[in-house]
Protein backbone atom coordinates (compact mmCIF):
# COMPACT_ATOMS: atom_id res chain seq x y z
CA UNK A 1 0.00 0.00 0.00
CA UNK A 2 1.58 3.30 -1.07
CA UNK A 3 1.19 6.51 0.83
CA UNK A 4 -0.04 9.61 -0.93
CA UNK A 5 1.98 12.76 -0.48
CA UNK A 6 0.25 15.50 1.49
CA UNK A 7 -0.61 18.45 -0.77
CA UNK A 8 1.11 21.76 -0.21
CA UNK A 9 -1.01 24.03 2.05
CA UNK A 10 -0.69 27.09 -0.20
CA UNK A 11 -1.99 25.21 -3.23
CA UNK A 12 -5.02 24.01 -1.30
CA UNK A 13 -5.95 27.46 0.01
CA UNK A 14 -5.75 29.46 -3.22
CA UNK A 15 -7.73 29.56 -6.42
CA UNK A 16 -6.35 29.75 -9.96
CA UNK A 17 -6.07 33.57 -10.01
CA UNK A 18 -4.20 33.61 -6.69
CA UNK A 19 -1.85 30.90 -7.92
CA UNK A 20 -1.11 32.79 -11.15
CA UNK A 21 -0.53 35.95 -9.11
CA UNK A 22 1.85 34.04 -6.81
CA UNK A 23 3.82 32.69 -9.77
CA UNK A 24 4.06 36.08 -11.45
CA UNK A 25 5.28 37.79 -8.27
CA UNK A 26 2.39 40.24 -8.29
CA UNK A 27 1.71 41.66 -4.82
CA UNK A 28 -1.66 42.11 -3.18
CA UNK A 29 -1.28 45.89 -3.27
CA UNK A 30 -0.71 45.80 -7.04
CA UNK A 31 -3.75 43.57 -7.47
CA UNK A 32 -5.87 45.83 -5.27
CA UNK A 33 -4.80 48.94 -7.19
CA UNK A 34 -5.71 47.22 -10.46
CA UNK A 35 -9.14 46.26 -9.10
CA UNK A 36 -9.80 49.83 -7.93
CA UNK A 37 -8.91 51.20 -11.37
CA UNK A 38 -11.19 48.61 -12.96
CA UNK A 39 -14.13 49.48 -10.70
CA UNK A 40 -13.69 53.20 -11.43
CA UNK A 41 -13.63 52.46 -15.15
CA UNK A 42 -16.82 50.41 -14.82
CA UNK A 43 -18.51 53.25 -12.92
CA UNK A 44 -17.54 55.70 -15.66
CA UNK A 45 -18.29 53.52 -18.68
CA UNK A 46 -20.88 50.90 -17.77
CA UNK A 47 -23.38 52.52 -15.40
CA UNK A 48 -26.29 54.70 -16.42
CA UNK A 49 -26.02 58.40 -15.59
CA UNK A 50 -28.37 58.03 -12.63
CA UNK A 51 -26.53 54.97 -11.30
CA UNK A 52 -23.18 56.72 -11.70
CA UNK A 53 -24.32 59.90 -9.92
CA UNK A 54 -25.89 58.05 -7.00
CA UNK A 55 -22.90 55.70 -6.67
CA UNK A 56 -20.51 58.66 -6.50
CA UNK A 57 -22.72 60.43 -3.96
CA UNK A 58 -23.03 57.34 -1.76
CA UNK A 59 -19.52 55.84 -1.91
CA UNK A 60 -17.25 58.81 -2.62
CA UNK A 61 -19.09 61.77 -1.08
CA UNK A 62 -20.38 59.53 1.73
CA UNK A 63 -23.93 60.86 1.54
CA UNK A 64 -26.75 58.85 3.10
CA UNK A 65 -29.62 57.41 1.10
CA UNK A 66 -31.90 60.05 2.64
CA UNK A 67 -29.54 62.89 1.66
CA UNK A 68 -29.28 61.59 -1.91
CA UNK A 69 -33.07 61.25 -2.16
CA UNK A 70 -33.59 64.81 -0.93
CA UNK A 71 -30.97 66.27 -3.27
CA UNK A 72 -32.41 64.43 -6.29
CA UNK A 73 -36.06 64.88 -5.36
CA UNK A 74 -36.86 61.15 -5.38
CA UNK A 75 -37.98 58.56 -2.82
CA UNK A 76 -35.42 56.75 -0.67
CA UNK A 77 -36.57 53.47 -2.20
CA UNK A 78 -35.61 54.78 -5.65
CA UNK A 79 -32.10 55.57 -4.42
CA UNK A 80 -31.77 52.14 -2.75
CA UNK A 81 -33.00 50.35 -5.85
CA UNK A 82 -30.66 52.35 -8.13
CA UNK A 83 -27.66 51.65 -5.89
CA UNK A 84 -28.55 47.96 -5.76
CA UNK A 85 -28.76 47.78 -9.56
CA UNK A 86 -25.46 49.65 -9.88
CA UNK A 87 -23.73 47.19 -7.52
CA UNK A 88 -25.17 44.26 -9.45
CA UNK A 89 -23.97 45.70 -12.73
CA UNK A 90 -20.48 46.36 -11.35
CA UNK A 91 -20.31 42.79 -10.05
CA UNK A 92 -21.54 41.36 -13.36
CA UNK A 93 -18.94 43.31 -15.35
CA UNK A 94 -16.15 42.33 -12.93
CA UNK A 95 -17.10 38.68 -13.25
CA UNK A 96 -17.01 38.99 -17.05
CA UNK A 97 -13.67 40.80 -17.13
CA UNK A 98 -11.98 38.48 -14.64
CA UNK A 99 -13.61 35.17 -15.54
CA UNK A 100 -10.48 33.84 -17.24
CA UNK A 101 -8.29 34.18 -14.18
Amino acid sequence: MSRKEAPQPFLIACDNAQYKSFLSGETNSERLAEMKRTVLRIIEEELTESQREMTVMYYFREMTVTEIAESRGVNKSTVSRTLSRARSRIERVLRYWYKGE
